[in-house]
């Protein structure tokens, strides 16, 4: 192959899928940003509060909010418990979070997350 006749934009670094540097898999601050505020926020006070498909965070005013049943593959959602409302976690089923199939959050401004995993949740 004659490398003199390729344009020079294809012989620099980075030239291939199988060329590239680590500083070029190292995120930027303003792609975490946009990453995240890709997370759907929803301002929850209705009680009780079924978790939509599209719900990432909640911020909640206090009540229940009732889990889907885990489907093993790695969602996550964080509940936030934003005023002095106690706010309850209810899993779907037979589904469980540290042996309990409920989680009471009693302190203002505290986040949990959570994590889909095959039979339940866990808390991360």
């Amino acid at each position: 192959m004659n490398f003199e006749a390729l344009p020079s934009s294809l012989t620099g670094g980075g030239d291939s899928f199988d060329h590239y540097h680590s500083s070029d898999r190292t995120p930027t601050h303003d792609t975490l940003q946009r990453l995240h505020e890709l997370d759907t926020k929803r301002t929850v006070s209705t009680d009780p509060y079924t978790v939509q498909s599209s719900d990432d965070i909640l911020l909640c005013q206090g009540g229940t909010v009732n889990f889907p049943a885990s489907k093993g593959n790695g969602r996550e959602i964080e509940v936030v418990m934003m005023t002095s409302t106690n706010v309850l976690v209810q899993l779907a089923g037979t589904d469980a979070v540290c042996d309990e199939t409920s989680v009471l959050i009693e302190e203002q401004w505290t986040a949990l997350r959570f994590k889909s995993i095959t039979g339940g949740w866990i808390l991360i």
